[in-house]
């Protein structure tokens, strides 16, 4: 048996064996159930639930009930006019489902590691010397700049608009429209598209942008910066094709060939092609002097070091206490806290790394409840997650955390 709040599921014969659950970006009041094909959907307070009777791997539970969820959701808004989306489903989930006899649960989440590296230069005439200081701070704590009051404001130019407008959206889709329109302004900065005498377009996009692409790579070396050293025909080629064909064409567009917001699949695509286009915008915005680096960076080297070294020093846990709770008692874990010896730290790509740890429990009764789980280091949280609900489960049964923690330099954004 396993018990999520309030929701109830008793064991591999029950008429839902796998269960996915994901989270709604806001709070209902009251719960709606939606039969679909061979699903059970639950539009709950705080997430909503896919459950079937079938068989299913991790992976293919997952992937079936992220996308029949969003179904649902669609459905939902044109029947009753309320709107709900799904945050983060790739990567922020709970699996149940049961393999070989055995319940298990996965937790998915993801948190994000801001980073903020500064420097102080200070003359020491007396000495003939100056004195260079780094900081690193870890956090999202506002950074003081006291020591800049004004600044002169540059010619302005549409590029910038397209480009902050790229970096305030909190999804991929709307980021990666507004940060392709920022890298078409920047090409007609480079080599605009021809026009008549009237002043209208008379050049086709396409061809256009294989000679806009060729003056730039001529010009700033962005290609080869971003692909590895190659022919630069070879380097356009990868560009339009990836870019250009398989994601603005399918993005710009509802007919046909199309990406549909919030597929799993295309969802992770996306997230690796707008972070490409955003590398290839900076660089060119940094080359004509726009762009600024007002603080240092952490290196995807540097993070994994760090967290590479942090992952052996911890151990994992599952506490039935609160945040608050732990954290009144001076972040020491309570005597019953079930802790996990072996934590698991990969690196899953530059960047974000995976922590990974499972909880064998063969004897759990159903009474134990877990609110929380984390690292901890000495005895002493040092990482807590809330869980969405109790949980509860009598076993045997295994727990399985994926925790994907993302390095976030001082002036980058985050998406979902």
């Amino acid at each position: 048996m396993i018990q999520l709040g309030e929701h109830i599921w008793n064991d591999s014969t029950d008429e839902y064996g796998s269960v996915a659950f994901f989270y709604l970006n806001k709070e209902r009041s009251y719960s709606c159930k939606i039969i679909m094909d061979d699903w059970s959907v639950e539009i709950g307070k705080k997430m909503i639930i896919a459950s079937t009777a079938k068989t299913l791997s991790a992976e293919q539970l997952h992937k079936q009930a992220y996308l029949i969820c969003e179904k649902v959701l669609d459905l939902y808004a044109m029947e009753r006019r309320e709107y709900f989306s799904i945050i983060n489903g790739a990567w922020k989930y709970i699996l149940y489902y049961w393999e070989n006899g055995v319940m298990v649960i996965e937790i998915h989440d993801i948190n994000y590691f801001p980073v903020c590296v500064t420097s102080e230069v200070t003359p020491r005439p007396d000495e003939g010397q100056t004195q260079i200081s780094m900081s690193i701070s870890f956090g999202d704590e506002p950074i003081s700049d006291a020591s800049v009051q004004e600044y002169k404001a540059k010619r302005w130019n549409p590029v910038f608009r397209y480009y902050r407008f790229a970096i305030l959206s909190d999804n991929f889709y709307d980021a990666y429209r507004w940060m392709y329109l920022t890298f078409e302004q920047l090409l007609q900065m480079v080599e605009p598209i021809k026009r008549n005498e009237d002043g209208k377009i008379c050049e086709k996009e396409k061809a256009w942008l294989q000679r806009a692409l060729k003056a730039l790579e001529a010009r700033f070396a962005v290609f080869v910066n971003l692909y590895g050293k190659r022919d630069s025909q070879a380097l356009i080629e990868q560009f339009f094709k990836e870019q250009y064909n398989e994601t603005r064409c399918r993005l710009f567009h509802a007919k046909g060939w199309v990406i549909v917001p919030n597929d799993e699949v295309t969802q992770k695509q996306l997230q690796q092609r707008y972070e490409e286009l955003k590398q290839l915008c900076d660089s060119i915005l940094m080359a004509y002097g726009v762009l600024k680096m007002p603080y240092g960076v952490m290196t995807y080297q540097g993070f994994w070091a760090t967290m590479k070294q942090t992952g052996q020093e911890t151990k994992g846990f599952f506490s039935n206490q609160t945040i608050d709770a732990i954290l009144a008692a001076n972040d020491v874990l309570p005597e019953n806290t079930a802790i996990i010896e072996s934590v698991v730290t990969k690196e899953f790509r530059p960047g974000t790394v995976e922590v990974f740890y499972e909880y064998d429990c063969e004897n759990a009764d159903g009474n134990q409840r877990y609110i929380t789980y984390g690292l901890a280091t000495q005895g002493c949280a040092a990482v807590i997650v809330p869980l969405p609900e109790e949980l509860s489960f009598d076993g045997p049964a295994r727990v399985e955390i994926h925790q994907m923690v993302q390095m976030v330099n001082k002036g980058e954004s985050v998406c979902n």
